[in-house]
């Protein structure tokens, strides 16, 4: 059999598995979620738009990670609160580490939230060892000289010896395991270093000018490990995240988001082009908007909104011009703004509009969460659902797990259904 029909024979074979798994309701290709009546299940979809060539790309990477163990997937979200607190995407990435076809990747871009004081994943457990003297979000944009990056957050520690202790797995398995730990930053000069102690050996962490990282590099696969920064008097350290290295070909899904985030605050992020190139996404879920649209009707431009979306993308873009884009929708919620009583905010169904359009520019697909909600005035029924918060903003845990869950559920069906027109 030759090589081109052997690669036909493989994906239709593929194709098949993927059909008579969902037939036959195996788990671990899509979710069973549970029925609420304020979910509309059948708006449940991926809409790519005509010109879909970059998710031929994204799932020609997949087929081959699936079939013969290939080249890894790298997979970004990227919002503001409603990815910050990373319920719905580590939901998504579970679920995408559950394909029975030993997929399971690295963890993804970590960060220390708790020098901030503000609320964190629960999925690993990051602690400060020593002072840390500052910290900075793209949106309280209180280090003015220095750049964000990617995790929109820095944190500065100017104290010999301070550090982080890190555990990947706060349950009971050891699904997330890193041979490398990769930190993002830099010091001052070359003579601040860092190092981890592993079994009582001093490991020092290999500084790449160029990409300004520092990697540990670990005997073993690990889930924990306790760096620690030398720091001269008189010098600093601008931390802006962690990357844990399994080195195993696999999916791996990286969390950004900021509460209060908009399209204007990650822009800022002077770092995010250069530090996103380590990453180099393959497919990029796009969910900021809420906050841009937290404003007086009049004042929101959906033409604008637009430009600085693309300059956004463009960033990524520079690290792979092969990504493929997933616009999330608002969700319905309530505008809240000073002096004004909370009530449903019109701006919405102009931020679904804006992002079709998007979509239709860029060959971008379109995951309707507004639609799924119900549109205007739908997130009342969420909340007496309690999936959503009484804010009528922010959902709850369990809101947020079953957006992840259906989320992992669109994109595995279009997958199914891009193979079966393969065929």
């Amino acid at each position: 059999m030759n090589t081109k029909r052997f690669l036909i024979h493989s994906l239709a074979t593929l194709a098949l598995i993927l059909q008579a798994a969902c037939l036959v309701g195996q788990t671990t290709l899509k979710h069973i979620v549970p029925e609420h009546k304020c979910v509309h299940q059948n708006k449940n979809k991926l809409e790519v738009y005509a010109d879909h060539q970059r998710f031929i790309t994204f799932y020609a990477k997949l087929d081959s990670l699936l079939l013969y163990k290939g080249k890894s997937l790298s997979i970004v979200h990227i919002g503001g609160s409603h990815v910050q607190a990373d319920a719905m995407t580590h939901t998504l990435r579970m679920d995408l580490a559950a394909l029975n076809y030993d997929v399971t990747g690295s963890r993804g871009l970590l960060f220390p939230y708790y020098l901030g004081k503000t609320n964190r994943p629960g999925s690993y457990r990051m602690r400060p060892i020593g002072n840390w003297e500052a910290f900075s979000s793209n949106v309280k944009y209180n280090l003015p000289d220095e750049a964000h990056g990617m995790s929109g957050m820095v944190a500065v520690t100017k104290e010999n010896n301070s550090g982080l202790t890190l555990k990947l797995n706060t349950d009971s398995t050891n699904t997330w395991q890193m041979k490398r730990l990769a930190i993002l930053g830099r010091g001052t000069s070359s003579n601040v270093k860092i190092y981890a102690i592993y079994n009582n050996d001093t490991i020092w962490a290999k500084n790449d000018t160029i990409r300004h990282t520092f990697t540990l590099a670990f005997p073993t696969l690990i889930d924990s490990a306790a760096i620690f920064f030398r720091i001269p008097d008189g010098e600093h350290f601008v931390l802006s995240g962690l990357l844990p290295l399994s080195n195993k070909h696999g999916i791996t899904v990286h969390s950004m988001g900021v509460n209060g985030a908009s399209l204007v605050s990650w822009l800022k992020c002077t770092n995010f082009e250069e530090e996103v190139k380590l990453i180099r996404p393959d497919l990029v879920i796009m969910g900021v908007g809420v906050n841009d649209a937290n404003v007086p009707a009049s004042n929101f431009n959906p033409d604008v909104y637009k430009e600085r979306y693309r300059q956004l993308m463009s960033r990524f873009k520079a690290a792979n011009p092969n990504v493929a884009f997933i616009f999330i929708t608002n969700n319905d919620c309530y505008k809240r703004l000073p002096r004004t009583r909370p009530s449903t905010n019109p701006n919405t169904p102009k931020v679904q509009k804006a992002m079709h359009e998007l979509a239709k520019e860029e060959g971008a697909a379109v995951w309707d969460l507004y639609e799924i909600m119900g549109g205007y005035g739908s997130s009342t029924s969420w909340v007496k659902a309690e999936l959503m918060r009484t804010d009528h903003v922010h959902f709850t845990s369990d809101g947020y797990q079953l957006l992840g869950h259906l989320l992992y559920n669109a994109l595995i069906q279009d997958y199914i259904t891009h193979n079966k027109k393969t065929e």
